[in-house]
């Protein structure tokens, strides 16, 4: 069900985060992540990772998260713990969400914190 949109709030239709089904089944998280959502951020990604061993959740397409957002990962992943599941997180190295995870030491409460590079876009010339 690659590319799948789960049953979430979409940018673009008045709601500010999506969470679609991207390669190996990750959770790819989008649009932003606050107060407003933290809750249905919750709700969604422990849906997502019913039964998972490892939830892989992609916030590489986050443009913005803050410390609502971080708790609500918090959840999420100790939550998953005391299942005896993994929570492992992607981030784009030097985004925001890369900087706000790192302050609030994300490390620490989640199984893995993978940093990339960003992608690199091709200009039409």
């Amino acid at each position: 069900m690659n590319g799948a949109v789960i049953d979430v709030d979409r940018p673009g239709r008045g709601e500010q985060f999506a969470v679609t089904r991207g390669v190996a089944g990750a959770a790819v998280v989008s649009g932003e992540l606050d107060a407003s959502n933290a809750e249905t951020l919750v709700q969604r990604l422990l849906a997502q990772g019913a039964g998972v061993p490892t939830l892989t959740v992609d916030l590489r397409p986050v443009t913005f998260l803050d410390c609502a957002a971080v708790g609500a990962l918090a959840i999420v992943a100790s939550t998953r713990r005391a299942l005896w599941r993994r929570t492992v997180l992607l981030v784009s190295t030097g985004s925001s969400a890369d900087r706000v995870l790192s302050l609030a030491e994300a490390a620490r409460f989640v199984d893995g914190l993978l940093r990339f590079d960003p992608v690199p876009v091709a200009v039409a010339g």
